[in-house]
């Protein structure tokens, strides 16, 4: 049998730091993709000259999607300080935050559609793949739980179902 090993909390500080080096990193991630589809568009717009309304709606789309994603990591990770500036609280640990994952999941499919863009604007469809997530989580956390619970089993006259043990001394006592 393993020796059971304690997992290590982190401080306060710690995931403040983490938080930070969360929000740098998917920071650049979304620049970069911004600069890919940004030279994507300018290379059509300038060189070949065959840029469409799409082109422009999908170089505001993609901006768009990283600002809102960043916003909203900047809010869960927000710290709280004291009067002097120490660190009263370090916000949620994006590293480990259900919304903060789905929210990076967003940039990084966006960053990805960015840099395919330049292949052509129907990559950008591949962007519907979110509120089909969005149907599934819904249908898998939320609807079936609830449709497959059932109804309650009811209790026959006689004591005898699936009631559970208190459910039957119940019936006894009310039978007296």
């Amino acid at each position: 049998m393993a020796p059971k090993v304690k997992e290590r909390t982190r401080g306060k500080k710690e995931i403040h730091r983490d938080n930070l080096e969360t929000l740098s990193f998917y920071l650049l991630f979304s620049l970069v993709g911004t600069a890919v589809q940004a030279l994507h568009l300018l290379y059509f717009q300038f060189v070949d000259g065959t840029t469409t309304w799409w082109d422009g709606f999908f170089a505001l789309f993609g901006p768009a999607v990283h600002g809102l994603c960043r916003w909203v990591l900047v809010q869960l990770a927000r710290p709280h300080l004291g009067p002097s500036g120490e660190l009263l609280e370090a916000g949620a640990d994006l590293s480990d935050n259900y919304i903060s994952e789905y929210v990076i999941d967003f940039v990084i499919l966006t960053a990805f559609l960015q840099g395919l863009s330049f292949l052509s604007n129907l990559v950008w469809l591949l962007w519907l793949l979110v509120p089909g997530l969005v149907v599934y989580k819904v249908w898998r956390l939320l609807i079936w739980p609830w449709v497959s619970r059932g109804s309650p089993t009811a209790v026959d006259k006689d004591g005898s179902g699936s009631g559970g043990k208190r459910q039957k001394n119940k019936v006894k006592y009310m039978r007296r």
